[in-house]
């Protein structure tokens, strides 16, 4: 777990409109103690109405940490949009300082205390893995490549590529980790990509994607591309 103390850090947050915000809770926090913050220096309200956001744009400081807290009761339609913005905001200031970090707040419920969740080199994708890699192309061509696919926490189709060859499985949350590793190939270089349907809540996505990045898969390499598909 790493410690790296901040004087001034920017706290946001995206939460329906006329409620009281909640933010997600997860057993699977890698950090629970990587941001310590003194003062507020920008503060962002992000209200819901239906399927749009307001936000008040000013005080979007580019030179802090950034915690976002987002209530887990906000689609992945509603809600990555918004985020997004704010990490174009953030990559594209002119007056953006390094090692600087995004992450989003949770309720860290083995230890009962706040958990951070870093999210600072991800990058959100409204496309399928399928269009993404006809557009991109890798410096080492990967041995395998597994998409997990997140249509609910009972339905997780995990495909395989290695080489031209192409299999499926099909797994739940709690035997995420034996599911993926049902076809995992034992060395060589493993990329996997995690996509998420864009109506699961906020809560839905942290805990799949806190749950990911604890396994120990030594070879295999989570990708920081995650995709929102429809």
């Amino acid at each position: 777990m790493a410690s790296s103390p901040c004087n001034k850090d920017a706290i946001f947050f995206l939460w329906r409109q006329k409620t009281k915000i909640l933010i997600t809770a997860t057993t699977d926090v890698s950090s629970t103690d990587v941001v310590k913050y003194q003062r507020i220096n920008g503060v962002l309200k992000i209200e819901t109405k239906a399927d749009s956001v307001d936000l008040n744009r000013k005080n979007l400081i580019s030179t802090t940490n950034w915690l976002i807290n987002v209530d887990k009761r906000l689609t992945l339609k509603q809600a990555i949009p918004y985020i997004k913005y704010l990490q174009d905001k953030k990559t594209n200031s002119s007056h953006k300082k390094k090692g600087v970090k995004n992450y989003f707040t949770c309720n860290d419920t083995s230890k009962k205390n706040l958990g951070f969740v870093e999210f600072t080199e991800v990058v959100f994708h409204d496309e399928t893995i399928r269009e993404f890699n006809k557009k991109n192309n890798y410096k080492e061509e990967p041995d395998q490549e597994i998409y997990v696919e997140v249509v609910s926490f009972d339905s997780i189709p995990v495909h395989y590529a290695t080489g031209k060859c192409g299999t499926t499985s099909y797994t739940k949350k709690d035997n995420l980790l034996n599911g993926i590793k049902s076809d995992l190939i034992e060395s060589g270089n493993v990329i996997i990509h995690i996509g998420y349907k864009e109506t699961l809540t906020f809560q839905d996505y942290i805990e799949i994607n806190s749950t990911i990045k604890s396994f120990s898969l030594e070879h295999a390499k989570i990708s920081q591309d995650e995709f929102i598909f429809i």
